[in-house]
């Protein structure tokens, strides 16, 4: 299997574990994730201390939670000393969390970008080594992810062992690449918060949207996704400047407002 059908593997793998009489939850999924993006795309960067707050909250509560195992602290009292802790974290280190999650979004971006490049050797990796562990790293058994993730984690350094053999200088490009990114996004968050917090907003939010798009078009209707060029990539690169601009101009407080026609009626006072 080539790795550019990994994504519709994936799908496939996942409808065959779906009962036939719960259809509903694929649309359901993908109508949470478009909402949870469309909200992004629309407040995110308002909404962004609040949402970070709430995820370390959460995360902390699930890390106390677990605190009764090795201590014999009750489970309610750990788990709300836990949601304490994290929430105030996210509300004292929220930057920080900010500005690493810009960093990560920029890494993962740069080096798509550069995945661009290594089509080729890619190709070749997948041919001669791919098709040898498809089934075995499909969906297993709660018993068998260990052997899933022994699997990955092998495949994963025969392609970087494969990669720096077919690609010049591979390993010191990847690792200036990273570096040099995460830098640059640290700083960008740094020197400008709000911006940095509107394009966080802009890219979450438009990469979940694309994901809901694209898992429908897929189970719906697959002959729309043929021949359709670089339409889509178009189409998605307009949704994320006009999310960025908007989310800016929210967080800045500079919206366009909407004039009432009541006032635009009003005559003018002398």
């Amino acid at each position: 299997m080539d790795m550019n059908e990994l994504p519709a593997r994936l799908i496939e793998t996942i409808n065959q574990h779906i009962p036939s009489d719960a259809a509903w939850i694929p649309l359901a999924f993908i109508g949470a994730t478009a909402a949870v993006g469309l909200l992004f795309m629309a407040r995110g960067a308002r909404l962004a201390p609040g949402l970070i707050a709430a995820v370390l909250a959460i995360s902390g509560g699930i890390g106390g939670g677990l605190l009764p195992h090795w201590t014999p602290i009750p489970f309610w009292p750990a788990a709300l000393l836990g949601g304490a802790a994290g929430l105030i974290l996210g509300v004292i280190l929220f930057r920080f969390w900010m500005a690493a999650q810009v960093a990560g979004v920029l890494v993962v971006a740069a080096l798509a970008v550069y995945g661009t490049r290594l089509q080729q050797p890619l190709s070749t990796f997948s041919s001669q080594g791919y098709n040898a562990t498809t089934e075995e790293v499909g969906l297993l058994p709660p018993g068998e992810i260990a052997v899933s993730e022994a699997v990955w984690y092998e495949h994963v350094q025969n392609l970087w062992a494969h990669l720096g053999q077919e690609v010049p200088s591979f390993q010191l490009s990847f690792v200036a690449i990273v570096v040099s990114t995460a830098i640059a996004g640290l700083v960008f968050a740094t020197l400008m918060p709000r911006a940095a917090r509107s394009f966080w907003a802009a890219t979450l939010g438009t990469g979940l949207v694309t994901l809901a798009g694209f898992v429908l078009f897929y189970t719906r209707w697959p002959q729309a996704l043929d021949g359709a060029g670089y339409w889509p990539l178009t189409i998605i690169g307009a949704l994320w400047g006009i999310s960025m601009l908007w989310n800016l101009f929210d967080v800045l407080g500079k919206r366009p407002k909407v004039a009432s026609p009541a006032a635009d009626a009003a005559p003018a006072s002398t």
